[in-house]
């Protein structure tokens, strides 16, 4: 059997992180053009406090989106990586079943133990499917899976060991 997934979490996990300084200094020049910078004055009738209540609201819903995803990052550190690391995930081996793959995802179980993954390379965990050059890509493919059962996405995979004939293939 070898190794061919262990789990990792590098700053390319935090690509999100960067873009709440962005939509602020996004925030501040777009109020600071519109707000302020009036040349002309213009008397406030109702479409230009329409105008503002567009973009506040524009602004609102922009910053709750990225808050929200900050919170998935940090919940996925807290309740994968960090229970990864101080090794305290389940191991299953055994031989895949109900293997089925999508254009996105892929679906198998083992052991009676379910798995379920979409290609997204910011999700924590494998998520490499077969149509990207995943390594679990059958039925009855004897492997080791390392994961951690969480309430909110399942099982995620934490580590993939595949016998050496599979490698290859």
């Amino acid at each position: 059997m070898i190794n061919i997934y262990q789990c990792h979490y590098s700053f390319n996990n935090f690509d999100d992180l960067l873009f709440f300084p962005v939509f602020v200094c996004f925030f501040c020049l777009v109020k600071k053009y519109y707000f302020a910078n009036r040349e002309i004055k213009i008397q406030e009738g109702k479409r230009d406090k329409v105008k503002k209540t567009v973009i506040i609201w524009i602004f609102f819903v922009w910053g709750i989106i990225e808050l929200s995803g900050v919170y998935i990052l940090l919940k996925d550190h807290y309740y994968i990586y960090m229970p990864y690391k101080q090794n305290k995930y389940s191991v299953v081996e055994g031989y895949t079943q109900d293997y089925h793959t999508g254009s996105v995802n892929e679906t198998f179980k083992v052991n009676g133990v379910k798995f379920f993954y979409r290609s997204i390379n910011a999700q924590i965990g494998y998520t490499k499917i077969r149509e990207e050059g995943g390594k679990i890509r059958k039925n009855n493919q004897h492997v080791i899976i390392e994961y951690i059962d969480t309430d909110y996405r399942g099982n995620v995979i934490v580590g993939v060991w595949i016998e050496e004939a599979d490698k290859n293939y």
